[in-house]
């Protein structure tokens, strides 16, 4: 089955799956969200720093994470964007595709 046949529900879907693979990690997962509609999915620590980690079932925009980058009330420094994408680097946005989660 194509992710493409995953429907509305396909970000909900792999969010999951990387809470999972996080979990089986032992890996505390915390959540963000303002009323102002600023959610992150996941806050952690990586390399003892902590991080911002967007999941996307698309090439979506992470808007979110860039209020909070942008924001030195949150001292936070880096955002890791999980995608079907390739790895790449734009400032402090770091993508890397689903499968490389495990290296987080």
């Amino acid at each position: 089955m194509s992710i493409f046949y995953l429907g509305f529900y396909k970000g909900a879907i792999f969010e999951n799956i990387i809470a999972d693979c996080f979990s089986k990690q032992d890996r505390e997962l915390y959540y963000f969200h303002k009323d102002s509609g600023l959610e992150i999915d996941f806050v952690s620590k990586v390399k003892n720093d902590i991080s911002l980690i967007e999941v996307k079932a698309t090439t979506g925009n992470t808007k979110s994470a860039n209020t909070v980058l942008k924001n030195p009330q949150y001292e936070v420094d880096v955002c890791y964007k999980l995608s079907e994408n390739n790895v790449g680097v734009v400032d402090n946005k770091i993508t890397i595709p689903y499968y490389m989660s495990i290296f987080l």
